[in-house]
């Protein structure tokens, strides 16, 4: 237990009286109505009298008076309970939508919650109750003033509206600060290219000792999956004539295994039937995908390979705009493309016939590169 004066953003002086209850702290403030501190320590003092006074059940009668003396001197008093970060991250963790989140997207969340937390707390806000608009807006400037990209700051802003939201009502909130707060506005993006030969061969040359990323490599590039996908490939579908289903598009997506990538999967999966081939990359993308995306720019960097050029970005998804644009430089018919990368929506589908495994197993043999 402990007391100890803060001053809240309009000068008032406030008592904060924090206790522990079931091991976890529990903060209760009452305004000392003046801007005094001086005067705000001398009621400080009077009321740790009246804290020591609580030991003693004999003395339930002389606490009530005590209270009601120091009462007097404050003027307009409000006694409100104040929720620490912590606590407001424990209540949304309660309710029923957050038990509802994908891993991923709570992992992600509590990621961007604890952000934001932390600078409120660095710039001396303890409670969410202090939290306001300008607040807010300071936070998203202090974002792109790190160099956060536009999306990354409008999840940020998502994340902790959202925990606001859905604690609002339960902790007696008056207000979303975050309701004043414009969204980034995203700037459109360079296109995404595809990888030159040259440039595949230096990728290939620096991860030809990480099997992990090689695999990953060239699970992409030979079936034009993301990278996600590649992370969850499962050893049940390493059939030749195999089907996915692409969870983006919600579609049936026909990927024929290259002998490149036969070769590449039977180096790694050492004998095992079933399961995830790459399990360890899939828990690490189930976490957090962009670590995944880091160890790529790393790739590119020592490959020597420029991120951004006149022609567009690359990245890892550009493995699957090579794949398709190699399909396509090699006369591949628009059908079996669409087939092959799952982009057509079932309406689109339907209008073209559906092709024979054999010819986009052939397709993609003879489009892409055997000496990687």
């Amino acid at each position: 237990m402990s007391m100890h004066l803060r001053e809240k953003v309009n000068g008032v002086w406030h008592i904060v009286h924090r206790t522990k209850i079931d091991g976890k702290w529990a903060s209760k403030s009452k305004s000392t109505g003046s801007t005094d501190k001086v005067m705000a320590e001398a009621l400080l003092a009077e009321a740790k009298k009246n804290v020591e006074l609580l030991g003693s059940a004999k003395n339930k009668e002389a606490i009530k008076q005590r209270i009601n003396e120091t009462a007097k001197h404050f003027a307009g008093m409000q006694t409100s309970s104040y929720i620490t970060f912590e606590m407001a991250w424990d209540e949304f963790l309660k309710d029923e939508a957050t038990m509802e989140m994908k891993p991923r997207a709570l992992s992600s969340c509590k990621s961007g919650w604890k952000t934001f937390s932390e600078y409120c707390e660095s710039r001396g806000y303890e409670f969410i109750e202090d939290v306001d608009s300008a607040l807010c807006r300071d936070y998203m400037a202090q974002l792109k003033a790190d160099g956060k990209a536009d999306a990354t700051r409008k999840n940020r802003m998502r994340y902790a509206s959202g925990v606001f939201n859905r604690i609002a009502g339960v902790l007696g909130l008056h207000a979303n600060p975050w309701t004043f707060v414009n969204a980034p506005k995203r700037i459109k993006q360079k296109h995404r290219r595809a990888y030159s030969i040259e440039e595949l061969e230096r990728i290939f040359d620096v991860v030809k000792d990480n099997i992990r990323w090689e695999t990953l490599c060239v699970m992409s590039l030979y079936t034009g999956m993301r990278l996600g996908n590649c992370c969850h490939y499962s050893l049940d579908t390493l059939e030749i004539q195999s089907e996915l289903k692409n969870e983006r598009y919600n579609s049936k997506v026909i990927t024929p295994m290259h002998p490149r990538l036969e070769l590449q999967i039977n180096k790694v999966r050492r004998g095992r039937v079933d399961g995830v081939l790459l399990p360890a990359e899939a828990e690490l993308y189930d976490r957090n995908p962009a670590t995944l995306s880091r160890q790529f720019k790393k790739i590119l960097i020592e490959a020597k390979v420029e991120k951004e050029t006149k022609d567009g970005f690359i990245d890892f998804h550009a493995f699957r705009h090579t794949f398709n644009t190699m399909l396509v430089e090699s006369g591949t018919q628009g059908n079996i493309i669409r087939q092959t990368t799952g982009h057509s929506s079932d309406e689109l589908t339907q209008r073209y016939t559906h092709a024979q495994i054999s010819v986009c197993k052939e397709a993609v043999i003879m489009a892409l590169p055997n000496n990687l």
